[in-house]
Parts: structure tokens; C-alpha cells; sequence
């Protein structure tokens, strides 16, 4: 679990890097309509509810393909503190600007 980590002396915090290479389908390159390519990433990341929402000019695959509306597709984020036993109250990641909130008594 991740609090072994830290009874190991390892940090429990940690940093990462997914990288999804650049640019996504439909897009010339990674400079291409930033703002567009930051949805489909945080998307990716955060997660979303189906129906994928519309984003101009992504020609790639529906991420909700197959799934009902409503339904809700977690996202890398998500599925590593999950597989990883991590908690948290705010991740703070490139893409959403929220606070590290660390548990309490643990540096």
C-alpha cells in the first residue's frame, strides 16, 4: 500500500509524467487550438460522464462508445489512486490547478 512508502523512508509524495504524445487525432500539433486538446486530456485524466462531450476538431474515437449515458468513465487519475491505495482531498495535477492536501501527520 501507498503508506508503506513512507514507513519505508520514501516521500509520500509523488510526481508523474503521462505523457499522450501531441497532437490528438484531428489536430496539427500540439500548439494547435490548445484549449481544445487541454478538454480531451483533462477528460482523459479526470474522467467524465457519457455522452463524451463534443470537442472541435478531435477526430479521434468516442471515448463512450459502447456505454450507456449517464454512465460515468473514470480517468488515469482516478484508476491510479485506486490501484495504488492512495488517498487525497485535492490532487493538485497540471491540468486542474487543485491543492496537495497531505494527510495529516505525514511529510
Amino acid at each position: 500500500a501507498a503508506y508503506d512508502a513512507v514507513e519505508g523512508g520514501f516521500t509520500n509524495t509523488t510526481r508523474s509524467l503521462i505523457r499522450f504524445g501531441a497532437p490528438f487525432a484531428g489536430f496539427k500539433d500540439e500548439d494547435d487550438r490548445e484549449t481544445e486538446q487541454f478538454k480531451l486530456a483533462e477528460m482523459i485524466l479526470l474522467g467524465m460522464n457519457c455522452p463524451m462531450p463534443k470537442v472541435d476538431g478531435y477526430t479521434g474515437p468516442d471515448l463512450c462508445e459502447g456505454i450507456a449515458d449517464g454512465e460515468h468513465i473514470d480517468g488515469v487519475e482516478e484508476l491510479l489512486f485506486e490501484r495504488f491505495d492512495m488517498k487525497t482531498v485535492g490532487l493538485m495535477t497540471p491540468y486542474n490547478k487543485k491543492p496537495v492536501v497531505e494527510l495529516e501527520g505525514e511529510a
